[in-house]
Order: C-alpha cells, then sequence, then structure tokens
C-alpha cells in the first residue's frame, strides 16, 4: 500500500514536471520565433540603408565637366583633389625561411600508422605517447 502510494506520487510529479517543461518549451519556441523575426528585419532594414546610402554616395559624387585644353604652370592635380580612388599600397612581407624539417604527423595519421602496425591500445594514447610507440616498434 505504501508503496503504491509512492508509486502514485512519482507519477504526479512526473506528469507536473512534463506540464511545466512543455509550458516552457512553448514559451521558448514562441520568443525564438519573435527573436527570428526581429532579426530579419533588422537584416532587411540594414541592406535597404546601405542601397539608399550607396545610392546617395552615387548621387552625391561631384561631377566633372570637360575643361578646354589649357596649357598652365599649374602644379599637378592629386587624386586626392580629383576624387579619385588612391591606389592600395600592399605591404610587402620579409621572406620566410622554410624549416628544413617536415610538419609533424597529425594525431589521425600517427593512429592510422599505428594501426597498420597492428598496436593494441593505440586509440587511447596521446600524440606523443603514440610517436614514441611508433618509434619504439620494429619495423
Amino acid at each position: 500500500m505504501r508503496a503504491e502510494k509512492s508509486v502514485q506520487a512519482a507519477r504526479k510529479a512526473v506528469r507536473d514536471s512534463t506540464k511545466k517543461l512543455r509550458k516552457k518549451a512553448a514559451a521558448l519556441d514562441k520568443e525564438t520565433k519573435k527573436l527570428t523575426a526581429k532579426l530579419t528585419s533588422a537584416s532587411r532594414e540594414k541592406v535597404a540603408q546601405a542601397k539608399n546610402a550607396e545610392k546617395a554616395r552615387a548621387s552625391a559624387s561631384p561631377k566633372t565637366t570637360p575643361t578646354p585644353n589649357k596649357v598652365t604652370a599649374e602644379a599637378p592635380i592629386s587624386p586626392s583633389q580629383t576624387g579619385a580612388p588612391r591606389p592600395r599600397r600592399t605591404a610587402q612581407r620579409p621572406a620566410t625561411k622554410k624549416s628544413p624539417q617536415p610538419a609533424s604527423a597529425t594525431l589521425v595519421e600517427l593512429r592510422e600508422r599505428a594501426k597498420a602496425q597492428k598496436l593494441s591500445g593505440y586509440s587511447r594514447l596521446s600524440k606523443a605517447a603514440l610517436i614514441a610507440a611508433l618509434e619504439s616498434q620494429p619495423k
């Protein structure tokens, strides 16, 4: 009799917690949908703003009109004065010496070699332990 009451109480607790969890899941789902909609509209607004800014930049750029050819003794015009974009400068990196040693084998490669040599327990070994085990094995 006592055990039955305990079992019934446990089942009731499970039902109650299941109801609570379902309510929480529904609330989280609703919040997720709301946030997704908000994010979507914000990204659309940002795209629209970027397009409008690009149109404004294009319409605000100074229109150059052709001028008659005059020979003057003025200083040459720099790109910043004409509104033309400046050429990008790329940084030259000094040449680095490559190490004469080949890159060390990856853990996956070491495990494959250990499997080929039929080492037992190789999957649990660290990279350093695998290297040591492979070097100590006769070929």
